[in-house]
């Protein structure tokens, strides 16, 4: 670039610099919209992976959910303070066009306020500056910090997707698996371990300001290169490089940088604690689900909003999880009684425990649907399947055979076409009806697992109807269930849900967990 084009580019910049504002507030705005958008998506996330279990993948994914949802809340933060600082500037702006520069003389104050305040305050072009300098720097800040949460979730996405990539890979291989370390194939294991290396050194490069690309050992500054730069381009952090060398190469933007953790400690876990009672004999409906010591008696004797499908959207939190039940409103009418069981994390281990021979119906988890079905089927059915079709195959050639040596080669062909065809519908029935038993067999154990009381008395098990449903609040799934209203009185009573679960740390023993509501009877 010629002398004559660089003075030509930074005349540009320094004039693009003085009109920066308006971008910035235009950028911030659409930003600020944006972002409560994806916070209300990221809450509903959150509410439909929080039932899927312990495997890796879903805790992995869970706390990719939680660095994004952290990282949404302190932007907003940010870019509210920088539209306030921002509209402050304009502001001080308008002023000063109005009425110049402070003339302390005509305060008339004593020499003490004066002399402080000439000293601390100075002139009203110094305010405008220093707040110009604010609100630019917050603003380039916010965007760092957004840069650097988004290399944090792509660190972690690429961690999921490659250990499922290879596992896939191996399983379909035939590679036999290893139990080492959360039941990891050992390629994947390794590849788990490198990439948590790789990253945990440029992390604790990056939180020391460069202090691995301090060490002038020739070998190691060659071989943390290339670590640098692999986990620049799967983290993307080559783009924002420039903004953070710019950021620390100032001590005023250095401190900032510094102050980013104990800022996020205050605003996302401090500030969030506080909470304000409003009577010392009612209870807090919006912190209901908190106490979780004395939650039954609370919920016998309010009508809680996330036990009645009709107030959870009304609620103040409208992201509210059914943790346990519902039922569509606290008013009951009709002659059927309408209730939603949530499924709980227990119930996978409850199946088998209950009857081993059992086969899941879907594979759990994280699943590449490149690389097969998501639906499940057992060794044994396998194996059912590849015997017939072998068979299958075996009579084709044997009745080609004849055929080609028959006098009438067309009659056999369409009747061995017939016989084919009815082969495999049968056996296809077979199969149907096999899953179909493995299937209620299932849901048969499901619904024994919990038990429904109106006013302390037992539902007959025989009247209960109880099938798979996912519920519209947030997509819980579970079991919807139905039962007659028989010589009910109109007015209050109380519905009651056991459900046995199964304890972690045994492998045989249970407990039960239990809920009441009230509701109100209109009758028929």
């Amino acid at each position: 670039m010629t002398k004559k084009n660089e003075n030509f580019f930074s005349e540009w910049l320094e004039k693009l610099q003085q009109e920066s504002w308006q971008l910035e507030l235009l950028i911030s705005g659409f930003a600020i919209y944006g972002l409560f958008s994806f916070r209300d998506y990221l809450d509903k996330m959150g509410t439909q992976l929080v039932n899927f279990g312990e495997e890796l993948s879903i805790f992995v994914l869970i706390f990719t959910l939680g660095i994004l949802y952290t990282g949404t809340i302190l932007f907003i933060i940010n870019l509210l303070v920088h539209v306030i600082i921002r509209g402050l500037w304009i502001g001080a702006i308008g002023l000063r066009y109005v009425s110049g520069e402070i003339e302390y003389d005509k305060l008339k104050y004593n020499d003490r306020f004066l002399n402080f305040y000439k000293r601390k305050v100075g002139s009203f072009d110094r305010y405008i500056e220093k707040l110009e300098k604010f609100a630019s720097v917050i603003f380039s800040y916010t965007f760092l910090l957004f840069f650097i949460f988004l290399s944090v979730f792509l660190f972690i996405a690429f961690l999921i997707i490659g250990m499922e990539f290879l596992s896939k890979f191996q399983e379909n291989l035939s590679i036999s698996s290893s139990t080492i370390a959360f039941e990891l194939e050992p390629l994947s294991f390794f590849f788990l371990m490198m990439h948590l290396l790789f990253g945990g050194l440029v992390a604790f490069d990056f939180v020391t300001l460069g202090l691995l690309k301090r060490i002038k050992q020739r070998h190691f500054s060659f071989l943390y290169l290339w670590i640098y730069r692999y986990m620049g381009w799967i983290t993307l952090s080559f783009l924002w490089r420039p903004l953070l060398l710019n950021f620390l190469d100032s001590k005023f933007t250095r401190i900032l940088f510094f102050l980013a953790v104990p800022y996020g400690i205050v605003i996302l876990i401090f500030l969030p604690s506080f909470v304000l009672i409003g009577s010392s004999y009612y209870p807090e409906f919006d912190h209901i689900k908190d106490m979780t010591k004395f939650s039954p008696v609370f919920n016998k004797h309010m009508y809680n909003p996330v036990f009645y499908d009709d107030e959870l959207d009304k609620h103040t939190n409208h992201n509210n999880r059914i943790d346990f039940f519902s039922i569509p409103s606290k008013r009951v009418s009709g002659k059927l009684f309408e209730v939603f069981i949530n499924r709980s994390n227990t119930d996978e281990n409850l199946i088998p425990r209950k009857d081993s021979t059992l086969v899941k119906i879907r594979n759990k988890g994280l699943i590449n649907r490149l690389f097969g079905d998501v639906g499940y089927e057992s060794e044994e059915a396998e194996k059912k399947s590849a015997d017939f079709y072998q068979a299958r195959r075996a009579m084709d050639k044997e009745r080609k055979k004849m055929i080609k040596e028959s006098d009438q080669p067309e009659a056999l062909l369409e009747q061995w076409k017939i016989e084919n065809h009815a082969a495999k519908k049968a056996f296809k029935a077979q199969e149907l009806l096999d899953y179909e038993a493995n299937f209620t067999a299932i849901k048969k154990i499901l619904q024994g697992s919990f038990q429904i009381k109106i006013n302390n008395i037992p539902v007959d098990p025989q009247l209960l109807e109880c099938d798979y449903f996912i519920h519209p609040n947030n997509e819980e799934k579970g079991m919807l269930c139905f039962f007659p209203l028989d010589s009910l009185r109109v007015g209050r009573h109380f519905l009651t849900v056991d459900k046995v679960k199964t304890l972690r740390d045994t492998e045989t023993g249970y407990d039960t967990i239990s809920n009441t509501i009230p509701f109100i009877y209109d009758g028929e």
